[in-house]
């Protein structure tokens, strides 16, 4: 009996993380983003205001990496977000997801994401969150090891 249990905690371990990438495959295709190695930072406009700009301030600091993709979502006025994101709004490595990708994907939280991809395969999916510790660190070491 202790071997079922154990190979169905085993299935059910690897059937949540497929689950996961199939959610975030199908967001990146949809966002015509098929890059093989590389960070994507999807950051709500709402939620843990604390754990968003500890996102945005992390993007803004690596923007200029050409391993990062930042996505921006759940936004209420397009006008609005492009007044607060200033420049960053119209940057190469900057994605406005205007369609919701992210929430028909299943990957909308209150928190900011992180989808290490490497070799075409989803690594990690991290949050910026309080139970989080040292999402940027974290992210920053993932990138450094692309270049």
């Amino acid at each position: 009996m202790r071997k079922v249990f154990i190979i169905f905690i085993l299935f059910a371990f690897v059937s949540c993380t497929s689950q996961e990438e199939k959610q975030a495959r199908k967001m990146l295709e949809e966002l015509e983003l098929n890059q093989a190695n590389h960070l994507y930072l999807i950051i709500p406009n709402s939620g843990c205001g604390g754990c968003i700009s500890d996102a945005e301030n992390f993007a803004i600091h690596h923007l200029e990496n050409s391993n990062i993709k930042v996505i921006f979502t759940a936004f209420s006025s397009k006008k609005s977000f492009r007044i607060h994101l200033g420049k960053t709004f119209y940057h190469q490595n900057t994605v406005i997801d205007s369609n919701s990708y992210v929430k028909t994907n299943g990957l909308l939280s209150i928190y900011p994401i992180a989808l290490l991809v490497k070799d075409g395969e989803l690594k990690e999916k991290m949050e910026f969150s309080p139970s989080t510790e040292n999402a940027p660190l974290k992210c920053t070491s993932f990138l450094k090891s692309l270049e």
